[in-house]
């Protein structure tokens, strides 16, 4: 150690390390070249054609960050390949997958149904209900979404000690989940012939097990599907439990909350006459910032779910925090005048950091360094439920876009102060 920091006859130092060509290495272990040369194959079927350019910019206005960033072209052999054989050549639109402001979160993924992948899913479900006699995507457009609208279900949920608890406050209330599918339709005849084919085969493969109701909600029909008596035979969770959907031209969303299944219909029927009157469509929504893929969620969103998690995620956190701790605790017993952290951080040019974004300290009492938010192990504390970067998150919105050959992938935080004081 000296006072530059830490360096090695051998290795270099931190500033700038001995290259491997240089270094006296004669033999391998086995393990050793087999890691290598699997790296090697890997790299090399990764990056046979391209290196990734990478551009990416920050915005920070007002109480707005964004950050836009482009990776063109894209390597061979990516994580998002399966998304992009389902997406290329599709793009969802901005009023498409039903984006409005009551939802908590809303995922919404474009549509190749020429993709071979879907070609191939067609095909599989053909083979499984050759009863349909029809293209069973025929009718899909250019995007399918999910979405979770805000209701009292949420606050009840949220009363869930634990993930077990959780569950099965679900199961009793399955009935009133505010959750839809919503998918894009570009022919209502094939999705009539589908809708036609799908009940006809329900209804010979379970004859008398469901009970087929049209019903009507601001002059719209809609279809509820539910268990007949015969099916429910005592079960508790089927008496209440029922599919609801609704099928237009445009669309085609499902959900078991009736509720949520009306407010879809009352949006749809106030946008159709916005555009006949030549208007904007009522509602103020964050827009998609993407072409491919979109995923929105809202403040409300992590206080009903973070309780669930909070649980595992501040054990996760304490023990990276603790991690710092026995190496701290060795250079106050060397130094017993100085700082760690700021000792360590001179040594070897790194500075610890508590993960919760809290300060090291010495606890004069336990005779140890301890973190402000997660103290030591003989005295922990519990530290926050979020991590720091989301507690002033009020609305987060990203976008991916499959570009010719690469991606561009954006995301936008509106920040404002927290609803409640984090623990």
């Amino acid at each position: 150690m000296t006072a530059a920091g830490v360096t090695s006859s051998t290795y270099g130092g931190l500033d700038f390390q001995t290259p491997i060509m240089e270094l006296d290495v004669g033999n391998v272990t086995a393990e050793e070249a087999r890691f290598y040369a699997r790296w090697r194959d890997g790299y090399q079927k990764n990056w046979s054609n391209f290196f990734d350019p990478i551009a990416v910019r920050f915005q920070a206005v007002d109480k707005r960050l964004a950050v836009d960033l482009t990776v063109m072209p894209l390597i061979d052999n990516s994580e998002y390949d399966q998304f992009i054989r389902l997406a290329k050549g599709a793009k969802i639109g901005p009023s498409d997958a039903d984006p409005h402001p009551r939802s908590l979160v809303h995922w919404a993924l474009a549509l190749n149904t020429e993709s071979p992948l879907l070609k191939q899913s067609a095909g599989f479900a053909s083979a499984f209900a050759p009863q349909l006699q029809v293209d069973p995507l025929g009718w899909v457009g250019n995007a399918v979404a999910v979405y979770a609208d805000k209701d009292e279900l949420w606050s009840e949920f949220a009363k869930a000690k634990d993930q077990q608890q959780a569950g099965q406050f679900m199961m009793r209330n399955l009935h009133r989940l505010p959750v839809a599918l919503h998918v894009e339709v570009c022919s209502g005849l094939k999705l009539t012939a589908f809708l036609a084919g799908v009940r006809a085969f329900i209804e010979q493969a379970a004859p008398g097990m469901t009970v087929w109701e049209i019903k009507r909600h601001n002059d719209r029909p809609y279809v509820k599907v539910s268990p007949s008596s015969q099916a429910r035979s005592g079960e508790e969770m089927l008496e209440k439990l029922a599919v609801h959907y609704s099928a237009s031209g445009e669309a085609l969303i499902l959900t078991f909350s009736e509720p949520l299944l009306q407010r879809a219909i009352d949006r749809k029927k106030a946008s159709s006459q916005s555009k006949e009157a030549g208007k904007q469509p009522p509602g103020d929504t964050a827009g998609w910032i993407g072409d491919s893929m979109c995923f929105q969620f809202d403040r409300r969103f992590l206080d009903t779910f973070q309780p669930l998690f909070a649980q595992n995620y501040r054990q996760m956190m304490q023990a990276r925090a603790w991690g710092n701790l026995p190496i701290l605790n060795e250079w106050k017993l060397r130094y017993p005048d100085h700082d760690p952290v700021q000792l360590h951080e001179q040594f070897w040019h790194r500075r610890l950091v508590c993960p919760g974004g809290g300060k090291y300290r010495w606890n004069a009492k336990w005779q140890t360094m301890e973190s402000t938010l997660y103290g030591h192990p003989g005295e922990p504390q519990p530290g926050p439920t979020l991590p720091s970067a989301f507690r002033n998150v009020q609305l987060g919105n990203f976008g991916l876009t499959f570009e010719e050959h690469g991606l561009r992938a954006r995301v936008e935080l509106e920040l404002g102060k927290p609803p409640r004081k984090q623990p």
